[in-house]
């Protein structure tokens, strides 16, 4: 990110731009990639710039795609050089309209521009903690189809530094990956700032050199049951476009069925300034309703 690395210039910025992108034309064309401008900015001007110099720069860089973590409703107004927007899905939107008239606007305008989700919390979508249900994760992806996301990008799979206080986590004792903890709850257990368990977790050590004790001596990572869980929902997306090319009213109903209020179309039971929600999840935390889900779009693409 251009924020906490290598100096910010307009020559700089294009250089380094033009420089990744041959590098990627020359050897992995269909990888998808972009410059990652800057983390959660409200300095919409200072990110238009660095966008605008990439966007407008007339070698190889101006190819190269942009992103950013930003509200999207201020994206298209105050940053339109953004070419990849991704929106925190955790926010309850005050004004769902205004927010499906933003995510309409740049759909009009793709390839050139694209919409992400990032991350994910309860009731607007499953989230990445390790108390949640399996379902949840499963739910993402229906969520994302539903609503029609480019991606959904998760912040991190390896954090094993909690970078909210700067220490290393003995992932295989310690829950907490994220935030600080401030006290304790005899109900509701260990809270904090921001606190999270699993938050940017989602492969695990199989050697870990930092705590020897806790190490299983194994190449490579274990993956964790969240990522299966996000696989598993990531392959119904598959599913949901093969079938809706043969019975797309079919497949828009089920995907209703199945995720019938997600994301923006949260209503905000407390509006106002920093508006939020308090209610239970829309979609079903039983395993067998998902898999008889994915059964019936199977039957849809085998022709049954």
């Amino acid at each position: 990110m251009w924020e906490s690395g290598w100096p910010i210039s307009k020559a700089a910025a294009q250089a380094h731009a033009n420089a990744w992108e041959s590098w990627f034309e020359a050897n992995f064309p269909n990888v998808e990639r972009f410059i990652y401008v800057v983390d959660e900015s409200t300095n919409y001007a200072q990110t238009e710039k660095w966008a605008s110099w990439v966007h407008g720069d007339a070698g190889a860089g101006g190819r190269l795609s942009t992103f950013a973590p930003i509200d999207l409703i201020a994206a298209n107004q105050f940053v339109p050089d953004m070419t990849t927007v991704a929106t925190y899905s955790g926010t309850v939107q005050p004004d769902a309209a205004a927010f499906q008239a933003a995510v309409d606007a740049i759909h009009a305008q793709e390839p050139a521009r694209r919409f992400y989700e990032y991350n994910g919390l309860r009731p607007l979508s499953g989230s990445f903690g390790t108390e949640d249900e399996g379902t949840s994760l499963r739910e993402l992806a229906w969520g994302q189809y539903a609503k029609g996301i480019d991606r959904w990008f998760f912040w991190s799979a390896t954090q094993y530094l909690n970078e909210s206080t700067n220490t290393p986590t003995d992932v295989f004792n310690t829950a907490q990956t994220f935030g600080a903890v401030t006290s304790f709850d005899p109900k509701y257990g260990q809270q904090g700032n921001n606190s999270a368990n699993g938050d940017g977790l989602l492969m695990y050590p199989g050697t870990d050199t930092v705590f020897p004790a806790s190490s299983y001596g194994v190449l490579g990572p274990f993956a964790s049951l969240r990522m299966k869980h996000w696989r598993r929902g990531i392959q119904d997306g598959d599913y949901l476009a093969l079938a809706a090319a043969k019975k797309p009213l079919a497949v828009k109903a089920l995907t209703h069925r199945m995720v019938p209020r997600v994301l923006w179309d949260i209503p905000a039971n407390f509006p106002g300034n920093g508006a939020y929600t308090r209610s239970g999840i829309r979609w079903s935390n039983v395993p067998d309703d998902w898999e008889a889900a994915r059964a019936q779009l199977a039957h849809i693409i085998d022709g049954r």
